[in-house]
């Protein structure tokens, strides 16, 4: 009776436990490599996410400074149109040949 016992182990080990063991360990391999390349992918998402918010970062300071330079240009040409009025010369009474004629 031992003697059947341990072939029916034996067989239950080779025919059964050794192969799910086996097929455990292959899914559980698979589900490690899924994992990893999971986490690969949310770790380059994430660096992509900073990437992005550096760029919209540098982007916002960039526009900050273009607004203030073409306020300081506004400035400037209005500055230069008014001291242009203030500087403008009498207009010129300069008689054209036709009324040269006329009172000539």
């Amino acid at each position: 009776m031992e003697i059947a016992l341990w072939t029916m182990v034996d067989a239950l080990m080779k025919w059964v436990i050794i192969p799910m063991a086996a097929i455990l360990w292959v899914h559980n391999q698979k589900l490690g490599a899924h994992e990893k390349e999971v986490l690969r992918i949310m770790t380059l998402l994430s660096e992509r996410k900073d990437q992005r918010d550096e760029d919209r970062a540098e982007l916002k300071e960039a526009l900050r400074d273009l607004r203030a330079a073409i306020l300081r240009l506004d400035e400037r040409l209005a500055d230069f149109a008014l001291a242009q009025s203030v500087q403008a010369p009498p207009p010129k009474t300069t008689r054209s040949p036709a009324t040269r004629r006329a009172k000539g």
